[in-house]
Order: C-alpha cells, then structure tokens, then sequence
C-alpha cells in the first residue's frame, strides 16, 4: 500500500481494511476498492472524483458516490459551523 501525505509518501504492508478501521471515521473515508481518502483535502466530488487541494483526481466508485457526497458535504457543512 501507497500512503500519500503532504510532505512524503510511505509504504505499508497493511490492508486498507486495516487502516480504515484505525482512522478517524469522520476525516477519512472509503471512496473506492483501493482508495481511501482524507476529507480535509478534498475540494470538490464530481460524478466519478474527488478533486483533492492538490489538484489529484481520485476515483470514487458508483456504488459509494452517494455515501462520500453525503459525508463530504456533511463534514463541510460541520466545519462552517
């Protein structure tokens, strides 16, 4: 596994299933088979993305876009307030 920060990035041998029970719930979430995402980076969710503050596209799968728009918007509508 690929660990991407803003500084470096790591390998891991662990499973994503195992880093995903680990981190926080609320920031991180599950957009795709192999991809876990940080939702303090993530600027914008079109149809298929998630358009990170660095200007990666990560893919969000059809069967979870709904679920990470939620979240997304559920988590900025929490940092406004």
């Amino acid at each position: 596994m690929l660990i991407h920060t803003i500084n470096k990035d790591f390998n891991a041998r662990y499973s994503l299933e195992k880093i995903e029970k680990d981190l926080n719930v609320e920031e991180f979430v599950r957009c795709h088979k192999s991809f876990i995402i940080n939702l303090n980076h993530v600027e914008n969710i079109k149809s298929n993305v998630a358009i990170l503050d660095s200007g990666e596209e990560v893919p969000i799968s059809r069967y979870r876009h709904k679920d990470i728009k939620e979240k997304f918007l559920k988590f900025i509508g929490d940092r406004i307030c």
